[in-house]
């Protein structure tokens, strides 16, 4: 087949620093060349390593005005143009189906002429409930768009919510081997991810505290979001005088892989919002145990007694934790790569796309 990969604008694949989604786009496509399908990809100009890449013309110039204009804006301009790019090459035939990463863009499939796949990586969030009129409308409101959950829990959230006339469930996967493996740990625990409230990593300074061993919390404080930046001052800060509580602003994925591997565990404590929990399937391929909150899609991920722990309160966890039972770290990697390979996720999308296309 020959499949069109719309991917994040202006941002180097694979990533070059924390994200999932644009990873997992990467990683996915990657797959299928494996597996003999003919990819154009249409992200970046700094992209490579697919059978055609289309970026925007005008890519160097919107770098050069990046930090006179509004980066937000730049870039939701830029995704619309390349998507518009996407369903062009779609309907001239170039490509026989077209998978894109970004849902919110959806509107433009109105003029495409062939079947379009598009993986929602966002759950619903409290805020977004609250438009769900307008969403409802929106997302079925395409009929050329098949869309896709990357989890039970988020597809249940939509059943309940935001039903979705075309909607299917097929896990993300990860590229295992990338990942470093170390049976050797290091006595503190680490929480991964982007600092902001419905991330909730205050709770995993609570599990540290209670269960007395350092932590390490690695991700982004975003100074632009409001709410983000506030949460961080109110709820993180306070803590950070504390020597067993340490912050790493920006790591690169160097860094991460070796937090992964080297932690005593990964702690998850994301909402209900959270669509997956990619951090969780990173932390198993790297054999470190994780403990989580349930209410998410963790229990999707963790087996219990063999990978890890979901429990019900802060309490929960540094109780498990203080246990320290998860010792087996290999079989933490086995399970890994028996669980969340990206071969068999590619082999779902490539039947999904073949239903699709009637092949």
């Amino acid at each position: 087949m020959k499949i069109g990969v719309v991917l994040p604008a202006l941002e180097r694949m694979p990533p070059t620093r924390m994200n999932p989604e644009g990873q997992f786009a990467h990683s996915l496509a990657s797959q299928l060349v494996k597996m003999g399908h003919h990819i154009t990809s249409f992200g970046s100009r700094k992209n490579s390593g697919f059978h055609r890449h289309i970026s925007l013309p005008y890519e160097s110039k919107l770098e050069q005005h990046d930090r006179t204009l509004d980066h937000s804006s730049i870039k939701y301009a830029s995704q619309r143009a390349l998507t518009a790019l996407a369903i062009r090459a779609l309907n001239e035939g170039s490509v026989d189906i077209l998978h894109s990463h970004h849902s919110t863009l959806m509107d433009l499939s109105l003029t495409a002429q062939k079947p379009i796949v598009s993986t929602v990586h966002f759950g619903l969030s409290d805020e977004a409930v609250t438009k769900l009129p307008l969403l409802f409308l929106a997302y079925n409101g395409f009929p050329n768009v098949t869309f896709v959950c990357i989890s039970s829990h988020q597809a249940s959230r939509f059943e309940k919510t935001l039903p979705l006339k075309t909607q299917h469930v097929i896990p993300s996967g990860i590229d295992v081997g990338s990942f470093g493996f170390s049976a050797e740990k290091e006595n503190h625990l680490l929480w991964l991810g982007r600092i902001s409230p419905e991330k909730q990593p205050h709770l995993a300074i609570e599990v540290a505290l209670q269960a007395q061993v350092p932590l390490i919390l690695a991700g982004p404080n975003s100074s632009t979001e409001q709410a983000d930046s506030e949460y961080f001052d109110r709820c993180i800060r306070p803590h950070l005088a504390n020597e067993k509580i340490k912050y790493i602003n920006t790591i690169d994925y160097s860094q991460r892989n070796n937090l992964l591997s080297r932690s005593r565990a990964t702690l998850f404590t994301s909402s209900s919002s959270d669509a997956l929990g990619m951090t969780i399937m990173e932390s198993l391929a790297s054999g470190t145990p994780v403990y989580a909150l349930n209410g998410n899609a963790a229990s999707e991920l963790i087996l219990d007694t063999h990978t890890g722990y979901v429990g019900h309160s802060t309490a929960d966890l540094a109780r498990e934790i203080v246990k320290d039972q998860y010792t087996d770290y290999l079989e933490i990697r086995r399970y890994a790569e028996t669980a969340f390979s990206i071969k068999k996720c590619a082999q779902r999308y490539e039947e999904l796309y073949s239903s699709l296309l009637n092949i």
